[in-house]
């Protein structure tokens, strides 16, 4: 009961002022109904009377300022009008510090999307401007910009940069509002199609060398190839053929997507530079299928019988030597004597998917950490003097007669 009493005598005093002995002495009274109102400033009704009026309560910045320990300020002494004053005042700085940033963001803004002047440049040195610059970027460029920084395709980062900028505006738009997921679909459809027309290059290269190899092994050992490895290159150049057109078809199909859906002359012009590439598989995989294998057929076949003969005869030694210089003077096909249809080199295409110098320098570091020593003339020459039926696997290198193997290995062979 003392405690209650004591409660009333504070909740009668004003806001912040301190309780006094005297004055608040016990009391027996009965608390019922004995508590006044809590005492408020006329703002303090005034505002709730409006926030009440409108259907809402009055905003936090307006409110009545209360005191520091919760209860109402004291009455008379101005202290509330210049509470409300002090937070209205930090309130409005808060709002210019705001304005401030938004304004500082805006000119930043600015200044990175149009660049640095030449005063700029100047005062700000080459080190910032190079820094102000790369920002330039990765603003403009922020959804393509993980695309951009592949580690494992650097090649990225000018692609994209020309297709957002060198091109016209109504493509170079077209290919800034697609997602990253659907400019890195471009970039490795366009990539898987370049890539395949390369590979048909080199096919075409390993066709020619091994079937040239080939022939000249025959022709200066006397001894046929192996039936797998005519079947090799039978079917490599079945690949070539097949592939050379599936190449040509989904180049073109790229093309026409590129110029319906993005307008992409360029590219378009491109794809047109690497036709004629398939052009020269094509015609290279017709040589070789009309005059080529034929040629190492019947060579074989030939070789196949004077070998059973050999064996179960054994021919005397002025006919066995009359028909090895027979079959060394024997007039080889056209195609065989350096007479293919020649191969563009690789560095008068405009690669793009990635570039030359890209995949030059990938397929290096491949070989280099694959451990294989050696050129590929070197490894040529490995197995050309004898050659034959249980000699080099179907797909080694040591088929285009480049080495020796000449009419002493021949003797060795056949009367060793």
């Amino acid at each position: 009961m003392f405690m209650f009493s004591q409660q009333i005598c504070r909740t009668r005093l004003p806001a912040g002022s301190r309780t006094s002995a005297d004055g608040c002495a016990p009391s027996v009274r009965s608390a019922a109904g004995q508590m006044p109102p809590p005492q408020t400033t006329q703002l303090c009704d005034r505002f709730q009377a409006a926030g009440q009026s409108r259907g809402c309560e009055p905003p936090a910045a307006l409110r009545a300022p209360r005191h520091a320990y919760g209860g109402p300020e004291p009455f008379g002494t101005g202290a509330g009008v210049m509470r409300w004053e002090r937070e209205a005042g930090a309130l409005l700085s808060d709002h210019l510090r705001v304005e401030r940033e938004k304004e500082w963001k805006r000119l930043r803004h600015r200044l990175v999307l149009n660049g640095p002047g030449p005063q700029e440049e100047a005062a700000l040195g080459p080190q910032r401007t190079q820094e102000i610059n790369l920002m330039r970027l990765q603003v403009r460029y922020k959804k393509f910009w993980d695309l951009m920084n592949e580690r494992d395709r650097p090649w990225h980062f000018d692609v994209v940069v020309h297709l957002c900028t060198a091109l016209s505006p109504y493509t170079c738009g077209r290919y800034f509002s697609v997602t990253a997921g659907t400019m890195q679909g471009i970039l490795a459809q366009r990539a898987k199609a370049e890539r395949a027309v390369r590979d048909l290059r080199e096919d075409c290269r390993t066709l020619q060398r091994r079937l040239a190899g080939m022939t000249i092994r025959m022709a200066r050992s006397g001894r046929p190839v192996s039936g797998e490895q005519l079947y090799q290159m039978e079917r490599l150049e079945v690949q070539v053929s097949a592939g050379s057109g599936i190449a040509e078809w989904q180049l073109r199909r790229m093309q026409d997507i590129a110029r319906a859906t993005y307008q992409d002359t360029d590219y378009a012009d491109h794809v047109a530079a690497l036709l004629p590439l398939l052009q020269e598989t094509k015609l290279l995989s017709d040589v070789a299928r009309r005059e080529m294998l034929p040629f190492v057929r019947a060579l074989r076949d030939e070789l196949e019988a004077f070998q059973d003969d050999l064996d179960e005869r054994r021919l005397p030694r002025d006919e066995l030597l009359r028909f090895l210089d027979e079959l060394r003077d024997r007039e080889l096909p056209p195609a065989d004597r350096g007479r293919w249809p020649p191969l563009r080199p690789d560095e008068d295409v405009g690669w793009r998917y990635p570039p030359l110098e890209y995949w030059r320098a990938s397929e290096d570091a491949r070989r280099g950490s694959s451990g294989g020593g050696g050129s590929g003339a070197g490894r040529d020459a490995v197995g050309i003097g004898f050659g034959g039926r249980d000699g080099a696997g179907p797909w080694s290198d040591s088929d285009d007669g480049s080495g020796g193997g000449g009419s002493g290995g021949d003797s060795a062979w056949m009367w060793g």
